[in-house]
């Protein structure tokens, strides 16, 4: 398992956040696996927050 806070701080969207800051988002989000094929999401799902893709990658 990876340090999710150190991955948050290597993402553009998160690099000017303070370490308190990124603690705190790291601990309301989950941590979620996929297997090769399963969906995030579909195309009209209304949306439920967002995610950051910490190993692998995924199409849309």
């Amino acid at each position: 398992m990876c340090n999710i806070k150190e991955a948050l701080r290597q993402a553009p969207l998160f690099a000017h956040l303070s370490d308190r800051q990124l603690q705190c988002i790291s601990e309301l989000g989950t941590e979620i696996w996929l297997q090769p094929g399963e969906q995030i999401a579909r195309q009209g799902d209304p949306p439920d927050g967002f995610y950051v893709i910490l190993e692998g990658k995924t199409e849309w």
